[in-house]
Formats: C-alpha cells, sequence, structure tokens
C-alpha cells in the first residue's frame, strides 16, 4: 500500500526557474521536505500549481506536473514549495481507509499482496478452505481491514507461520460474509488487534500497546472491563456510550476532561506562520556593548536592489516589516532614504535591547500586496517632514512661521518650514511634545539660501531665552555649536569656515555637559554647563526673511557608544509550535493564544499588530429591529458599528458603542 508523504515545517524555495515544460527541479534545500512520493504547491494564493515529488538526488526533484486540475507553469527562483494537503491527497487518505468499496484480492501460496486498507480475500483457486501465513506490503502504522469473499470459501489466517501475529496464539477463521478482522502494521509483522466488530482477547493491551511502547509513542497501560477499554488508571473509553474520559473512568460527555490539581484541563497547540503572506525574512544581530536600551531607534543599512531585482521585495520597499526577537510583533519602522539602493537606510525602534549582549530581529519581505508601514511619527521622539502642510506638530515661542514650498535635497518639490522674520532677532518655533533634555539627538536638513540668513536646530530648549543649538549661519560662520542662557546674547561655543547656502544634513547631540555637532561632514564637540534641562527640541533662526528653509527633523535617542547592526542571511519563514486554546487550572479562565489569561476574564484573547477579535457583521445596518435577544449581547452591523444589548426583549434595548 504504498502512500503520499508528509512531514511538519516542509516549505523550501525555488533554487532556479522552473520551466512549464520541465519534469524537474532545484530547491533551496531539500533536506526538509518528506520522503518520496509527496504532493507540493508551488507559488502562493490564487497562483499555485501542484504537483508530485517522485525522487530527490540532493537538491534536485523529479516532478509530474500540473496535477488536480492545475496547469503546469513557469516559476521564478525564490516561489515557495510547500509540502500541504491537497484534495488528491484527501482523495488518497479516503481511498486508503475506503471501507464501503473493498478490493477483491486472491490467495496465491498462502500470501497476499495488499494494496489498500480494505480487501475481500478469496481462496486459491477457489477452493471450499485455504490458509493466509503472510500478507506483503504496506508500511509501518498502516491499517487493514479483511473480509472473505464468501461464505461457502473459508480463509484460515495462520499465526506465527509468516508474519502474522494472533493474540493468545491461536489461528482466525473467515468463514462467513458477517465477520472481519482488523491488522496493525508494525513495520514487520501484521497484528490483529479486532475481529467480528469485537476485541479479540487481549488484542489492544497486547499488540497495539507493544506497538506505541516499542515506537516510544505512550505507554502500555491498556486494560478492558465492562465495555471499557482503561487508559492506565484514570482514563477510558466507553464503549457503550460512546464517551471518552481523560482523568476520570466514568465519563458523563462525549470528551470529559478531568484535571489534576496544578495541570490545564485543555491545551491546544498549532503549528502556526509566523508572518503570514511574507515569504522571506533575515536575522538581523543587533551588538549593544552599552548599558540596556528601551524604545531605542537603531539604523538598519539593508540591500533592496538585490532583493528587488531578483523578484523577492516590491519595488517601492512597501513590503518590508520590522518584527522583535519572536518573529511575530511587528516594530515601528522609517525608511530614511536609498529605496531600491544597496544602501537602504531604514530606522527602527527596538522595545528592549540588552546590556553588554546582542539581540536578533527581522526585517520581512515577499509580500506583492502589502503597502508600505513606514512611519517617522511611530519610530521617532520627534518627527515632522512637513509633508501635512501644517505646523500642527510646533509651539511658535517668537516670530513668525509657516509652511512653503522648496525643491528637497532629493531633488523633488515638496513643504518645508519657513522663517517669515525679514528683521533680526531670537525667533524660535519649538516641538509641541517633549523629547527630554539629556541622551538626545536632533537631525534635519537647513539650507540658508542666502548668506545674510541662519538657521539652526535646537536642544535643552526650556523658553525663548535658554537653549543649545547647532548650524549654519552664526557670526557668518560655516558651523556652528552655540547657547543662549537666560535670555542673554547668542555665544558659540564651537564654530569653523565661512558661510554658505545650499541644503546641508545637521546632526546636533547632547549628553551630560557633552555637546555634539555634525554638518554634513563638519564635525565639532564641546562642553558647557549652563544649562541641564529643557524637555523640547525646536528650531532658531536670527534672520529668515522667508529664505531660510528647515525639512525632515527628527528626534531619537542617544546612547554611548551607540548600538550597531548587522544584516544576516536569507531564511524561508518556518512555521512555529504555539498555544493556541488554553484552559487555566487554578481558574477555568480560558486564554486565546496566551498561556496566562488574566484572573480577572473568564476570554483573554491575546492579539497583537496583526491580530485581534472579529464579530462577523450582520447583513442590516442598524440595532436589530425583530427577534428576542438577551442583555449583554453585542453585534456589529452592516456599517462596521458595534452595538450592545443593554435590556432583555423583543427587539431589546440596544445602544451604539460609543456614541455621544
Amino acid at each position: 500500500m504504498p502512500r503520499l508523504k508528509a512531514k511538519n515545517l516542509a516549505i523550501t524555495t525555488l533554487a532556479q526557474e522552473l520551466p512549464s515544460n520541465a519534469d524537474s527541479c532545484v530547491v533551496a534545500d531539500a533536506s526538509v521536505l518528506p520522503d518520496v512520493p509527496f504532493r507540493a504547491v508551488i507559488g502562493s494564493g490564487d497562483n499555485f500549481e501542484i504537483v508530485e515529488v517522485t525522487a530527490k538526488d540532493g537538491n534536485t526533484l523529479t516532478l509530474l506536473r500540473g496535477l488536480e486540475g492545475t496547469t503546469a507553469q513557469t516559476w521564478a527562483a525564490g516561489t515557495r514549495l510547500v509540502n500541504r494537503l491537497t484534495a488528491g491527497c484527501w482523495d488518497e487518505v479516503c481511498r486508503l481507509i475506503q471501507l464501503t468499496s473493498a478490493e477483491p484480492i486472491t490467495i496465491s501460496n498462502d500470501t497476499i499482496t495488499v494494496t489498500q486498507s480494505f480487501h475481500l480475500v478469496d481462496t486459491e483457486g477457489q477452493a471450499s478452505s485455504d490458509d493466509l501465513a503472510t500478507i506483503q506490503g504496506g508500511e509501518e502504522g498502516d491499517l487493514l481491514f479483511l473480509r472473505c469473499v464468501s461464505s461457502s470459501r473459508k480463509v484460515v489466517i495462520k499465526h506465527g507461520i509468516g508474519n502474522i501475529r494472533i493474540p493468545g496464539g491461536q489461528d482466525f477463521v473467515l468463514d462467513s460474509t458477517d465477520k472481519a478482522v482488523l491488522f496493525l502494521f508494525d513495520g514487520t509483522n501484521w497484528l490483529l488487534v479486532g475481529a467480528a466488530g469485537g476485541i479479540v482477547g487481549s488484542g489492544i493491551p497486547g499488540h497495539i500497546a507493544k506497538w506505541i511502547s516499542e515506537n516510544e509513542i505512550g505507554s502500555a497501560g491498556f486494560t478492558e472491563s465492562d465495555g471499557k477499554i482503561f487508559f492506565g488508571e484514570y482514563s477510558a473509553f466507553d464503549e457503550a456510550n460512546n464517551r471518552l474520559g481523560v482523568g476520570t473512568t466514568a465519563p458523563t460527555a462525549k470528551l470529559h476532561v478531568k484535571a489534576e490539581e496544578g495541570i490545564s484541563p485543555l491545551r491546544v497547540e498549532g503549528m502556526l506562520i509566523l508572518l503570514p503572506g511574507w515569504s522571506y525574512r533575515k536575522p538581523i544581530t543587533i551588538s549593544n556593548s552599552g548599558p540596556a536600551l528601551t524604545d531605542y531607534q537603531v539604523l538598519v543599512t539593508l540591500d533592496t536592489a538585490s532583493l528587488i531585482n531578483a523578484g523577492k521585495m516590491r519595488s517601492d520597499c512597501g513590503d518590508i516589516r520590522f518584527t522583535d526577537s519572536d518573529g511575530t510583533t511587528l516594530l515601528s519602522y522609517w525608511i530614511e532614504s536609498g529605496i531600491n539602493t544597496a544602501n537602504t537606510r531604514i530606522w527602527v525602534k527596538v522595545p528592549s535591547i540588552p546590556g553588554s549582549a546582542t539581540k536578533t530581529i527581522y526585517v520581512y519581505y515577499g509580500n506583492p500586496n502589502a503597502t508600505s508601514a513606514s512611519n517617522g511619527d511611530e519610530t521617532f521622539l520627534f518627527f515632522d517632514d512637513f509633508s501635512a502642510g501644517n505646523l500642527n506638530k510646533w509651539t511658535i515661542l517668537t516670530g513668525s512661521w509657516s509652511i512653503g514650498t522648496a525643491v528637497l535635497p532629493t531633488g523633488q518639490s515638496g513643504y518645508v518650514l519657513k522663517n517669515d522674520n525679514t528683521s533680526a532677532g531670537f525667533w524660535v518655533i519649538r516641538t509641541t511634545k517633549p523629547v527630554g533634555s539629556d541622551n538626545v539627538i536632533i537631525e534635519g536638513y537647513i539650507n540658508p539660501t542666502s548668506v545674510d540668513y541662519e538657521a539652526t536646530l535646537a536642544l535643552r530648549l526650556s523658553d525663548v531665552g535658554n537653549y543649545y543649538f547647532a548650524g549654519p549661519g552664526q557670526w557668518d560662520h560655516y558651523f556652528s555649536i552655540a547657547k543662549r542662557v537666560s535670555g542673554t546674547a547668542t555665544v558659540e561655543l564651537a564654530y569653523t569656515g565661512t558661510e554658505t547656502t545650499g541644503w546641508r544634513f545637521i546632526h546636533f547631540r547632547v549628553s551630560g555637559n557633552s555637546l555634539y555637532g555634525k554638518s554634513d561632514e563638519t564635525e565639532l564637540s564641546a562642553t558647557d554647563n549652563d544649562l541641564t534641562t529643557g524637555d523640547y527640541a525646536g528650531v532658531y533662526s536670527y534672520l529668515g526673511g522667508g529664505l531660510v528653509y528647515v525639512w525632515q527633523v527628527r528626534v531619537r535617542k542617544y546612547a554611548s557608544p551607540e548600538p550597531t547592526t548587522s544584516v544576516g542571511q536569507e531564511e524561508t519563514p518556518s512555521l512555529v509550535e504555539k498555544t493556541i486554546f488554553f484552559v487555566d487550572e487554578e481558574t477555568g479562565n480560558v486564554g486565546l493564544h496566551t498561556t496566562t489569561p488574566a484572573q480577572t476574564a473568564l476570554l483573554d484573547l491575546a492579539g497583537s499588530e496583526l491580530h485581534g477579535l472579529r464579530i462577523r457583521p450582520r447583513s442590516a445596518a442598524g440595532a436589530p429591529t425583530s427577534g428576542t435577544w438577551e442583555k449583554g449581547t453585542m453585534i456589529v452591523d452592516a456599517n462596521g458599528v458595534l452595538w450592545i444589548c443593554t435590556a432583555s426583549g423583543t427587539p431589546g434595548t440596544w445602544q451604539k458603542v460609543g456614541a455621544q
């Protein structure tokens, strides 16, 4: 009875293109696949092909193409090949265990060769009686049902002569079409475990338990008494009432589970896809030689050009996603620059990085239906690229500031922040939200389009008279670090060069009494103790005249030394074993995707960035207008509005959740 094989976590990808007329393919890793023969699905979603793998030679597979109504087509390198249960596989299972359409088989020299799980056995030459001593065919774990073809042609099943084993060592006779026998194959012998619809002697405790024990699946504690099959001391199957008891020998339900103290009565685990819809991922190792960090922004440099050219990533990088070490918790990120280049710069906000250690996060890609989740607001302490065309994230302290348009450093036209003041003064605009006073970095682009104007980025800003700042134009210098304390005039702490025009990227940080600035490749540093507080960041300009532009301002955390990142080799996301359903042993509370349901929650659902609780909507909008409803019932109408029944009745009293 040759049968199709299967294996958990059997996922790989095509290492080379597979033409539509080819009968073999090369995969990235054939070791993850089951032994032949097996069915596999190439492709994903609605575009797929079902094949049967008939031979393996290293990573080369021999294929039967376009099975089960699918069409052989050309597949690109990198396409997933997955061993899955297809309709054809299920038909094969049904064929192997089919009990309503038995296949006749005739004894030859006391031997039969079986091809499926149910056969009608006939004697050789239609003799009135014949012996059956050997059964050929089958694989370990197969079940086999046998009946005789005719009550007038007796089949004597012989114990111990060939590979048939019968409890008690007695032969068994099929002398009526009302009789049937059930065998289990242990890889060497066929073990008789049932006959004529009942248990044969000590068949289950003898042979099944022996087979289970020898294969290290469980213990051999089977006994039977009073119509029940007992599994050890505390579990039983009640044949008369068709009930199964686990932890009890007196089941009162179809499945009756009784747990001991300290043991959950029910736990269901499954093999789940970490990030459904994404075909590839790479590990990213974060190395941190400093203290532990929380919600820290790390820079990842990724070669997206090669992935896009290979057809593995969207051309706009919209399918990039980052997860924490568990492979499922999504992390906030922002793509700074370099889409479809070898040096795409991406900032990722990592919830926790251990001190003096490494941590692994993952970048996922390979989902053509995904759209970009790049978000500077979710990634940084503060972010504004002014694309919204307003100053809603800012508070003007002095002077006139507005949104204008200009040619950006990217060469495209876009919104920028402008200082509109035509007279000299201490003109300041700050972030509305606080960003912290220490170990912070502010970065952004500044363009003084005339040497007569200036603009700088500020930190430790508490009011119009107290802040540190860095940028071009102070005292006509190319770049300087300066301060303003208690409203006094500007004091330069470090400076260099002569003022010029044009876009420059400014980096400025404060850490203790240390100040550091960088304008493109020009670096400055200084120390100062005058300002120790001030939780805001901002922009300071002495003169603007509407011709000083600021773009893409962001504030992030700083640690010394800063963590570094390295990108590892590509992986195919695998299935992982996770608890899906769990009953707490003390409270009886149910957890979905959690083994620690809250004590105050009868049902605790552990959602995530990708998963939540869905109530399927009704076909009609609004609250129910007919039917009898109980207080506390919740429904979602056709418009996606949630309603709760506050008083039982027909149709009851309903309240829209969140209604004013």
